[in-house]
């Protein structure tokens, strides 16, 4: 069991490696201006309707504007995905893997990256809530439920959201992040 982990975390780091290499220009580094930590950052998918409404939604019920946000089309977004390979934990990290392999167009998550640390899927939108005004940041209180079954019910949206909502055209990923 233990070897099989260790065969599984090199393979991220392998493939961590091979990513770096096709994001960062030669000469560069990796890591976009900016950290990781300092303000959170909100990687959604810029096509997708719902997520545009979701970003709009969080920007007027915010406490404070905290919140910077990205589409996962974009190489900024990608690039602070791949910097949180190296501090996630094992589970989080091979979701985080398997985004970065998928092509742009087929980014399914929500990702919240708060102090450093990466939150997917329903745990990024209940970290969220924390942030908004009454009475939405009662929303937290929903971390109770189990996480299998929240991720179940964020999954089912995920996978209905275009035919639901709609999304921009098929060519540019990141047109409707220039519409929020």
């Amino acid at each position: 069991m233990r070897s099989e982990r260790k065969i599984t975390l090199e393979r991220l780091r392998s493939t961590l490696e091979r990513l770096r290499s096709t994001l960062e220009p030669s000469g560069s580094t990796l890591k976009p201006s900016g950290s990781t930590s300092g303000a959170p950052r909100l990687l959604f998918d810029g096509p997708c309707h719902l997520c545009q409404s979701s970003v709009r939604f969080i920007r007027r019920r915010q406490k404070k504007p905290v919140f910077t946000f990205l589409p996962l089309q974009s190489e900024e977004a990608r690039a602070l995905l791949a910097s949180c390979l190296d501090t996630a934990d094992e589970q989080v990290a091979q979701e985080i893997a398997k985004l970065l392999q998928k092509a742009k167009m087929e980014a399914q998550t929500l990702v919240l990256i708060e102090n450093g640390c990466c939150h997917l899927r329903s745990d990024a939108a209940l970290r969220i809530a924390k942030y908004l005004r009454f009475p939405w940041s009662l929303l937290t209180a929903l971390r109770i439920i189990p996480r299998p079954l929240r991720d179940a019910a964020y999954n089912f949206v995920a996978r209905n959201r275009y035919r639901w909502f709609g999304r921009d055209g098929e060519g540019d990923g990141e047109c409707g992040a220039l519409r929020l």
